[in-house]
């Protein structure tokens, strides 16, 4: 999340938002990830 952090300091408001809105669909899609992973993870210690 640099470029969010970038976009601040140098007080660019307009390539803030767009950074921010990339981080978040970047959290969105490892969230995801994780939850998909996370399912797995319980339906193999249900199976033993």
């Amino acid at each position: 999340m640099p470029g969010v952090r970038e976009a601040i300091e140098q007080k660019s408001w307009k390539e803030a938002e767009e950074q921010i809105a990339r981080a978040a669909q970047s959290l969105g899609a490892e969230t995801d990830i994780i939850n998909r992973a996370a399912g797995q993870l319980e339906q193999l210690a249900g199976a033993q």
